[in-house]
């Protein structure tokens, strides 16, 4: 949050999100240092305060996933990786899209079947069989061993299900090479 937060896009969005929380901090204090009778008198006042800061809340929370496409640096350093790197197991770089706003939008290969967290975690999906595991398993392991054998080690930080995706064939593909750490020097 605190990367984010260095941003002129998202700092305004972040500060009235954190101004909230501390309101809502404010009203449980009130609450908790009160009497009962207290409380019973302004009770109704009380619980129109939280509803509004509640309310605030929300709506900042449901900002956050926006704010993921606002990080203008992660999108560049995954630009600039992709376009450098091919491999079967790698998202394909189709293009970008740069907004006035200064935000970056990255258009990949169309995938098909979605990420493999789609598969593991929706329900009403049919479980997938343990060959197509193994073949993602594969897919995913040669993927991040052609980046850390390149010529610039690259360690891809952020592995998880939601980051592979699956094509028609359910060959995977890794993505979201922003926050990858480039290791130089001789190998050991």
């Amino acid at each position: 949050m605190s990367d984010l937060k260095t941003y002129p896009e998202t700092r305004a969005v972040l500060e009235r999100l954190e101004n909230a929380l501390k309101k809502a901090y404010i009203l449980v204090n009130i609450c908790q240092n009160h009497s009962f009778l207290y409380l019973m008198a302004m009770g109704w006042m009380l619980e129109h305060r939280f509803q509004k800061v509640e309310a605030e809340i929300e709506r900042y929370l449901r900002l956050i996933p926006l704010i993921n496409l606002v990080d203008v640096q992660r999108a560049k350093n995954e630009m600039n990786f992709l376009r450098k790197l091919s491999h079967p197991n790698l998202i394909r770089l189709l293009g970008y899209c740069k907004e006035e706003n200064a935000a970056f939008h990255l258009v990949y290969e169309f995938m098909a079947n979605g990420s493999l967290q789609d598969h593991l975690l929706e329900k009403g999906k049919p479980p997938l069989s343990w060959k197509l595991r193994i073949k993602i398993a594969i897919g995913a392991a040669r993927c991040l061993r052609f980046l850390h054998k390149s010529n610039k080690r690259i360690i891809h930080r952020d592995v998880k299900p939601s980051v592979i995706l699956l094509d028609s064939d359910f060959n995977p593909k890794l993505i979201r090479l922003g926050l990858v750490i480039v290791i130089e020097g001789p190998d050991r």
